[in-house]
Parts: C-alpha cells; sequence; structure tokens
C-alpha cells in the first residue's frame, strides 16, 4: 500500500494557478462596472417610459373630457365609463404601479363630466347596453376593497340607471320590459349590501337609486320591508327602515304630484266651461 501524501501539500501545486493576475482584474472590474451601468441606464428608461405613459394618460384624460363637453349626448359616453373605471384602478394601486394625481383626474372626469353628461335621444338598445355596464359596474361598486373606486362606481351605476330611466321615458309603451333587467341589477346589489359581510357599497346608493328612478320604488319595497326585522345587524335594520321611509316619501309623492297634475286638468276644464 502506497503511504499517504503529507497533510496541507495537495492544493499548493495549483494555487498559483487559480489566481487571476492583475490584467485579469481589471477585465473583470469593466465588466462590472459597465453591467451596473446598463442596470442603471434599464431603471432610468422604465421611468421615462412609466412618466410618458402617465402623461399620455392625462392628455387621453384632457381629451375625453372636452369631448364629453362638446357631445355630451353621444352614445359613447355609457362606452367610457368601464375603461375609466379599470384605469382609476390600475391608478390606485401602490406606487410605483400607481399615482394618486391621476387616480384624482380620472375621478374627477367620471364623477364630474361623464356622470353629469346630459342625456341626449335614447332608444331601447341604448337601455341594453347600459344595462350590461352597469352589471360589471355594480360587481364594481359592492365587491372593491379601494374606497376612491366603490364611490366612482356607485356614481357611474347611478348615471346608468339615469340613461335606462329617460330609455323607458322614451319609450313608455314598454317601460316594464326596458327597465325590468336593471331592476334585477339593482335588487341584486340591494342583496349583495344585506346579506355579504364584504360588500362595499355606500349606504346611501339605494336611497339615491330609489329618488331618481320612479319604477324602482315597487321593486325595492318588497325586498327591503322584510329585512327591517331580519337584517343581520341593528346599522342594516337601521338601513332597511331608512331605506323603506325613503321609498314610501316617493311613493306619496309620485302620488300627491299625479293627484296635483289632475288637479289643474280639472281647473282648467271648470274654467272653460264657464
Amino acid at each position: 500500500r502506497p503511504p499517504a501524501p503529507p497533510e496541507g501539500n495537495d492544493d499548493d501545486s495549483d494555487a498559483p494557478e487559480d489566481l487571476m493576475d492583475d490584467d485579469q482584474m481589471f477585465e473583470i472590474d469593466a465588466l462590472l462596472t459597465d453591467a451596473f451601468k446598463s442596470a442603471r441606464q434599464d431603471r432610468t428608461q422604465a421611468k421615462m417610459h412609466a412618466s410618458l405613459l402617465v402623461n399620455f394618460k392625462f392628455r387621453a384624460c384632457t381629451l375625453l373630457d372636452i369631448y364629453l363637453k362638446k357631445v355630451p349626448a353621444s352614445p359613447h359616453t355609457v362606452r367610457m365609463l368601464l375603461p375609466l373605471l379599470r384605469s382609476l384602478s390600475a391608478s390606485l394601486a401602490p406606487a410605483p404601479d400607481g399615482n394618486d394625481q391621476l387616480a384624482k383626474r380620472l375621478t374627477s372626469l367620471i364623477t364630474q363630466g361623464l356622470c353629469k353628461a346630459k342625456m341626449g335621444a335614447l332608444t331601447p338598445s341604448d337601455a341594453d347596453e347600459a344595462t350590461i355596464v352597469l352589471k360589471r359596474v355594480s360587481a364594481l361598486a359592492s365587491r372593491s376593497k379601494t374606497k376612491p373606486l366603490v364611490a366612482a362606481s356607485a356614481a357611474g351605476a347611478l348615471y346608468l340607471l339615469r340613461v335606462i330611466d329617460a330609455c323607458a321615458t322614451a319609450d313608455a309603451a314598454n317601460q316594464q320590459a326596458v327597465v325590468a333587467p336593471a331592476g334585477e341589477v339593482v335588487t341584486g346589489m340591494l342583496n349583495d349590501f344585506f346579506t355579504r359581510k364584504d360588500c362595499r357599497l355606500p349606504a346611501t346608493f339605494l336611497e339615491q337609486a330609489v329618488q331618481r328612478c320612479d319604477w324602482l320604488p315597487p321593486l325595492v319595497l318588497p325586498a327591503v320591508l322584510p329585512l327591517v326585522q331580519s337584517a343581520r345587524s341593528d346599522f342594516l335594520r337601521v338601513a332597511a327602515a331608512t331605506l323603506v321611509a325613503t321609498t314610501l316619501r316617493h311613493l306619496a309623492t309620485q302620488q300627491n304630484g299625479g293627484g296635483k297634475e289632475g288637479g289643474k286638468k280639472e281647473k282648467g276644464k271648470k274654467e272653460k266651461g264657464k
């Protein structure tokens, strides 16, 4: 059996070959410097591209604002809502992806520009399109975890109900058929508000919807009346009672308004008879 080599001498002969000389070290330093410069340039370009994209979105918001002022009754107005809400959702993300100033600009464009646009000549097909958008917007209003997005979505839903209400008024003969799908959406939002713990819908949304759409109270009242006693918390029971009171007041106002109009007609007939 051959004797074992002495300890500590295994790598001595290879050690000089593993070491780099000065020229090789300088070459590695140059390569590292180039790599760091390239990484800095990539980060700078990424920031520049992000800044250009944000500036482009601001310009797009300005153009849309001008469009809404010049052509408020355009049929494209309803189609703008969902893309704008999605852009708002993206701008509300944490930094660096989100942008607070852009979020404020989009919120103003949605709530002050689009949602307050004047109604033009509408058809039943416009009501169908508004109802499709309403289904998606109602999900954002009920289940989004971001308060500004919930508020903007709720405002957008009220605008869509106003569009549907105008379509129903224009087609009075088929009013029930026009508003029935939207009524189902609002009833679903009502159920979400009173049954889902994760629902973020503002408590005032349903009251405002009832006050703005004359066809909603008969649909809302049967659904909300039992909740005055059966809602799962005191807060929701109070909200149900408030909604019932608002609905009944609106129904009474409708009836009184009809009575006044009938009284005027009757008075006119009497004066003509004289």
